[in-house]
């Protein structure tokens, strides 16, 4: 059975293609239905309150993936407090213990795994969970360049029905493949 997920992005204001936002009622009717069909919420600490809203009302039975900040600090230890503060937090406002999945947010900051301490650090962080981590780009010509900095289990692009051709789905299916996400 093909299953869907839902983003939380709309919540904010003016946010996405049709400048609507959705409106706290609806949202909480929305992520309270348990649904045949979407088993997933995708949201983000940057997405108003939308974690806080989740926590209180969703239904448990949804997975739920989450997306780290933009790291606002230079100093490499100071990134990754910024990282391992910001995932705690949203574990807090989501009411769980664990989630499953964690997203870069910002493919800049996948930079910071290109340092072995911070990549080592990374792994302790969620070497004792079932986590899934990824990240979220726009740009479908730049995934391999990140793909090679650690090994993720999800990436999120988006699609158009309307503008994907052969090219890019042979791109997504190689990547698929070589690099088992």
């Amino acid at each position: 059975m093909l299953k869907f997920g839902i983003g939380t992005s709309q919540y904010i204001k003016n946010y996405g293609i049709l400048r609507k936002n959705i409106k706290k009622k609806e949202f909480i009717e929305l992520i309270k239905k348990k649904s045949k069909y979407i088993n997933l919420i995708d949201t983000a600490p940057s997405y108003n309150n939308a974690e806080n809203i989740i926590g209180k009302y969703s239904n448990r039975n949804f997975r739920i993936v989450s997306k780290f900040n933009k790291i606002n600090t230079r100093n490499n230890k100071s990134k990754f407090n910024e990282l391992k503060k910001g995932f705690t937090k949203s574990l807090s406002d989501l009411e769980r213990k664990k989630i499953y999945g964690i997203l870069f947010h910002d493919v800049v900051d996948i930079d910071i795994l290109k340092n072995d301490d911070l990549k080592k650090k990374f792994y302790k962080l969620i070497k004792n969970s079932t986590l899934k981590v990824g990240f979220s780009s726009y740009n479908i010509d730049e995934l391999e360049k990140y793909l090679k900095i650690f090994k993720f289990d999800i990436i999120q692009i988006p699609i158009n029905p309307f503008n994907i051709n052969k090219k890019k789905i042979l791109l997504l299916k190689n990547l698929k493949k070589k690099y088992q996400i």
